[in-house]
């Protein structure tokens, strides 16, 4: 198998093949395994605040959130994609290897992979019919960017840009403030990296 990531692959294989892979991550773009980049601290503790919230409004209803270690295959299954953290509402499946109903979507881009998240994956997770939210986070100030389709298929957009904004994931039933993402977060002062 060690040989695989040489030859191009199906989504399927490519999934096998990151059962096998030690302490990396990697998504799936045009048959090749391509290794995702790790993150700071500020960008892990905006997903942890993201968890920990999502997970408390969803807790005994049929959604629950997901991290990068689950997948979702966009472009009718030619990419596998491993947002910062999703959610499901499909059925649980302990061995699934990837979501088969993800809905709302949440990436909170460094910038070593903003123009890959805004030009490709987008419009990739919007061609995802089960998707209804996709939720850009940035990690250096109090900013994100919340995608939503409406009834008729056509995606809206708002920028949210104060703490006191609320992301409403009306899919889900439930809104998250960006004071609860950004809760503990240490964003640098304007003109700072």
């Amino acid at each position: 198998m060690a040989d695989t990531a040489a030859r191009k692959m199906s989504a399927d294989e490519f999934l096998e093949w990151c059962l096998h892979q030690e302490d990396e991550r990697y998504e799936f773009v045009d048959g090749m395994p391509v290794l995702m980049a790790g993150g700071t601290a500020r960008h892990d503790q905006v997903i942890v605040n993201l968890i920990v919230a999502s997970a408390s409004k969803l807790r005994g209803g049929p959604c629950a959130p997901r991290t990068a270690d689950q997948a979702i295959k966009t472009m009718s299954g030619k990419r596998v994609r491993r947002p910062d953290m999703f959610v499901d509402c499909g059925e649980r499946d302990p061995e699934a290897l990837f979501s088969r109903n993800p809905v709302a979507v949440f990436e909170v881009p460094s910038p070593s992979t903003k123009n890959v998240t805004f030009s490709s994956k987008v419009g990739e997770y919007k061609g995802v019919p089960s998707i209804r939210h996709i939720v850009l986070i940035e990690q250096d100030r109090c900013f994100a960017i919340h995608y939503s389709r409406a009834a008729n298929d056509a995606w809206t957009e708002e920028e949210l840009a104060e703490m006191s904004s609320v992301l409403r994931l009306t899919a889900l039933g439930i809104e998250l403030s960006l004071a609860e993402i950004y809760a503990e977060v240490s964003l640098p002062e304007a003109g700072e990296p």
